[in-house]
């Protein structure tokens, strides 16, 4: 199987996995997956492969089902899911990407606490969205973590002029939906 995108595939979800099926991103990645474990962690899922399907069969030995998560952030979705050591997560925006596809999925998150530890403690995500670092930290459970957050988000905004602020100023959009819900 050619795969159109540069990303690579790692084992268990490459061209040498005995997976029943295939999740393609939207650059045409192809990760070939077993639906049983997909099923087990998802009821998304699982109600998706208990409907009967018509094509099954007629795009090749495996179904190929279409996906809207990059290629990373689905690769870190299926480590977590799977029967392997967690996904490392070097960036607060691949850790955010991950808690939406959790989110969509009805993925359980309580495994989230130990894979995002590090990442939501570093100096890069802190400076580049206190606020939200302290939501994500808050939502997982992260007591510790949404605390030092917390205290860099008052850092962060004391050095800021309120005007910069898109709610404070009026230019906030309070009926858009949030990027994920698009």
């Amino acid at each position: 199987m050619a795969e159109s995108s540069a990303f690579l595939v790692k084992a268990p979800f490459n061209d040498s996995s005995t997976g029943d099926c295939i999740l393609q991103t939207p650059d045409g990645t192809q990760f070939i997956v077993h639906r049983v474990v997909l099923s087990l962690a998802s009821p998304i899922w699982n109600d998706m492969f208990s409907i009967p399907q018509a094509s099954e069969g007629s795009s090749g030995p495996r179904p190929v089902i279409p996906v809207e998560e990059d290629p990373e952030t689905m690769q870190a979705l299926l480590t977590m899911v799977y029967p392997l050591p967690p996904p490392q997560i070097s960036s607060y925006d691949l850790a955010t990407r991950l808690v939406q596809a959790c989110d969509k999925y009805f993925i359980d998150i309580s495994r989230l606490d130990t894979i995002l530890y590090k990442v939501l403690r570093t100096t890069a995500a802190l400076e580049a969205d206190p606020l939200g670092v302290y939501a994500l930290a808050w939502r997982l459970g992260m007591n510790d973590e949404a605390k030092v957050a917390s205290r860099s988000n008052q850092t962060s905004y004391e050095d800021r002029e309120v005007s910069t602020h898109s709610w404070l100023s009026g230019t906030y959009d309070f009926d858009a939906k949030p990027p994920w819900m698009n």
